[in-house]
């Protein structure tokens, strides 16, 4: 056995039976052999809850953890809370990991000393795959910077996802008071990028991997695609960059600027979007999207904004917001 633990948290729902039982076969056939994973049922109809059961029973590795339906990130925290590894990482529990992932991440995390590990994935729509790396070559960048890279964009440094990284524990726990952080159960859109941006911030390095070992997979039944509709999913996306705002300024004003510069591109092509076609979402959402992007102007000045489109967008709403 490897001398260090891995703790893997899988959220289940509902979980295709054969999608469930290949994302749990790929995790006991790592090479890295010295691993905890814990099954959070979170309310799985009995078919489901009986694989997850089937499978503690065969493997003195898996804890499985069954709760009441309260959504993904409170059963991240359900997970959180139970952690004994030295390092720590999510799974989706449709998707899939390649067989030497963790040792190879681990052993690249030792050597350079990184907090986090991040590496490439297949993104696997409805009829397409494709082949995402964070890098070209091994790289080590510090946790800010990388936070930078995060805030800024959807796939950058591996993005804001928790499947495609792995957290050396100790130094989450030393920088954060003894604890893990909890994810914000408040959110369910971008609530792992706000987790994942406020994990980081404090740490040291981190090391981008070339490899890909992840496979995200499209399954529409799966806990993002069966979430809230997309219009709540919109709002609550814009209160997650609200909580990411206000959690990097005065920490990380380029980290901060970045996140600015993100989230008022998005507001901003929601905006318009809708006005183009103000029938199809209804008025009632684009005076809601176009009040969202006047409260993100009065927040932040014009010289917040790097792109000079962006700045005379900003101008515009100056004015257009007040009728």
């Amino acid at each position: 056995m490897n001398r260090v633990c891995i703790s893997a948290i899988v959220p289940v729902y509902n979980t295709p039976s054969k999608f469930l039982c290949e994302c749990i076969d790929s995790l006991l056939s790592q090479s890295y052999k010295n691993i905890q994973v814990l099954l959070i049922d979170d309310g799985s109809n009995k078919e489901t809850k009986d694989i997850c059961d089937l499978y503690a029973k065969k493997d003195v590795r898996i804890t499985v953890i069954h709760q009441e339906n309260s959504g993904p990130s409170v059963a991240r925290n359900t997970g959180i809370q139970n952690v004994t590894g030295d390092f720590l990482t999510f799974i989706d529990s449709d998707d899939v990991l390649l067989p030497d992932a963790w040792e190879k991440a681990i052993q690249s995390m030792e050597r350079l000393n990184a907090d986090c590990g991040i590496y490439g994935w297949y993104d696997h729509g409805q009829n397409t795959a494709t082949r995402k790396t964070v890098t070209d070559e091994l790289k080590i960048m510090s946790a800010s910077d990388a936070v930078c890279c995060i805030a800024a964009d959807n796939d950058a440094c591996g993005g804001g996802y928790p499947w495609n990284k792995i957290w050396r524990t100790s130094s989450i726990r030393k920088n954060n008071n003894g604890k893990i952080p909890m994810f914000d159960t408040t959110l369910f859109a971008y609530e792992d990028k706000e987790w994942i941006i406020r994990t980081l911030d404090g740490l040291g390095n981190v090391v981008l991997l070339p490899q890909v070992f992840y496979d995200y997979r499209f399954v529409p039944s799966s806990l993002t695609n069966a979430a809230e509709s997309w219009e709540k999913r919109q709002y609550n996306a814009y209160r997650a960059y609200d909580t990411i705002l206000a959690f990097l300024e005065g920490r990380n004003k380029k980290a901060w600027r970045a996140a600015v510069n993100f989230y008022f591109y998005f507001c901003a092509v929601d905006t318009y979007n809708q006005y183009r076609h103000p029938k199809w979402v209804g008025i009632a959402r684009c005076r809601r999207t176009k009040k969202s992007l006047y409260a993100l102007c009065k927040r932040i000045t014009c010289s917040d904004l790097d792109k000079p489109k962006a700045k005379l967008v900003w101008i515009w709403v100056q004015i257009w917001g007040l009728f």
